[in-house]
Parts: C-alpha cells; structure tokens; sequence
C-alpha cells in the first residue's frame, strides 16, 4: 500500500499525530505506523516477472552483449535480469539459433571477429555452439552463463582463441600440439603467417610445423630470421659449407656464414646433416 500525501490536504484536516502506542508528540513517527482512515489509499501493482521464454530476439541480443550496462542500471540477481520496463525470470531464458551465428573462419588466413557478432562452431561430436564476441573477447553468450548452462568445451574455445589474439606465446601449456593444429586447421588457417583479430585485440603468428609450437610469434620469427640471414645466430658459428634443412629445404652455410633463403620458410622446422 503506498500513501499519497498532499501538504495542502493534511492543512485542511488539521490532521497531526497524537500519542500511539506509548509514543510521545515528538518522537519520530512513519507515515506507516499513523494512517486516519480517511486517507486517501492507492494499490500499487507489483511489476510481473516474465518467463525466460517469453524474451525477445532484442533483448536477448541487450543481454547478451549489454550485460554491464544492465548491472550499472538495475544489478544483477540471481533470479531476474531487467531489460528496459521489462524483468524475465533467468530460468529458461533461450539460446542463441545456431543460424545466427556466423562461422569461425579464415580469409587470406585471417580471423577476425567482431565485437557484438555471435559465432558458431561444431565440435568434435558434431555439437552445435553459439558464442558471442563482446568487449575485445569471444565468450560464452550472458544469457547461458546466468542461466546455469555450462560447456566445457565451449569455455576451452573462447580460451583457445583469446589467447591467439593476445599473446599464444604459452599455449602450449593449455592446449595439446594436436588440439591446437586440429583447431587452426579446423578454422581453415594454413602453414606460413596468419592472424587472429577479436574486436580491437589483434596478434600475428607463423604456422610451424617445428619445435617451438604451432602458432609462433611473428616478432619471434622474425628475430630468429633476421639472425639467420645476417650471420647473429649461434648456427653460424659451424663450418662453412654446413648443410641444414629448414622446413624440408637443403640449406648452406655460406662463407659468410649467412644463410640464403626466403622469408616464410619454416625456421623453426629444423634439422641438420648430422640428424638426416
């Protein structure tokens, strides 16, 4: 029950609080505990909660992609998420369609997926997925992640390809030389220099068939290079006429002791004749 109070109202009435309860005149007294019953009383209407199921593509999409602004407006709770005028109950709240998510995929060996976009893969098992990227990350959508839903492999995705686009200098501590092939292959990301954009967030690398990973650094690669074409690297120091192969490739050490070969070719794959 909620009072409306007009000063000009209680003025006519000359209505003022007398003794209640024990209570004196100039004790504090809420417009609750003192009612005269010919106030005039207004029901007030509890805001309906909707079901999850009863959310809109917009605010679901809102949700998914506007959740801090949500939390800095209205909070979050475990039971409710506020769009707008409108309160929906987590439980139920839908997935994403599969259709509308667009394909983790390379162009010119590039991936870049942009902010406020959903993605979809397949795993493995031919599971669909659905992800969203927001903020300069890929992540699971907000609405599965308040909703209870858990999926390990779709944690260890977005994972997999945030790292990329930051720094994958350490991947290999996370991810399995096969898994990690398997998902660059899977994207459609061939052997020599590639790159993974998420949002602003953007790093290069060299696919490498060779000991240092599969997803190198394209500094690193190209501080290993430079040494081996201006003679800095500690594998000048054999003897001239040295044969190496590099990426399956017959390579000699000249007698200047440089190397002579292309930018691209996979340094990392490595053997010498003593291990042919």
């Amino acid at each position: 029950m909620r009072i409306t109070r007009n000063d000009d109202y209680w003025k006519y009435l000359n209505m003022r609080p007398k003794k209640i309860n024990g209570r004196k005149n100039n004790q504090s007294l809420s417009i609750d505990q003192y009612m005269p019953s010919d106030l005039h009383v207004m029901q007030t209407q509890k805001k309906k909660i909707l079901s999850g199921k009863e959310c809109t593509k917009a605010d679901l999409d809102y949700i998914n992609f506007e959740y801090m602004a949500i939390a800095e407006s209205y909070g979050l709770n475990v039971d409710t998420i506020t769009v707008g005028n409108r309160e929906y109950s987590i439980k139920g709240l839908p997935e994403v369609p599969y259709e509308r998510g667009e394909d983790i995929r390379a162009k010119n060996n590039a991936i870049v997926l942009e902010s406020k976009h959903y993605y979809r893969y397949k795993d493995e098992h031919g599971y669909k997925h659905v992800l969203a990227c927001n903020n300069n990350n890929l992540e699971r959508t907000f609405a599965d992640y308040i909703s209870g839903k858990w999926d390990e492999d779709e944690a260890d995705t977005c994972f997999f390809w945030n790292l990329l686009s930051y720094d994958a200098t350490y991947i290999g501590q996370y991810f399995s030389r096969e898994k990690e092939k398997q998902m660059l292959n899977d994207a459609g990301i061939t052997e020599g220099f590639f790159s993974v954009q998420i949002g602003k967030c953007k790093q290069e690398y060299y696919y490498s068939n060779g000991t240092a990973g599969q997803a190198v650094k394209k500094s690193h690669y190209d501080a290993f290079y430079n040494s081996l074409i201006d003679g800095t690297s500690s594998l000048c120091s054999y003897e001239i006429g040295k044969e190496f192969w590099f990426g399956g490739n017959k390579y000699v050490l000249n007698e200047n002791r440089k190397f002579n070969m292309p930018y691209g070719e996979d340094i990392y794959d490595m053997r010498n004749s003593m291990y042919r």
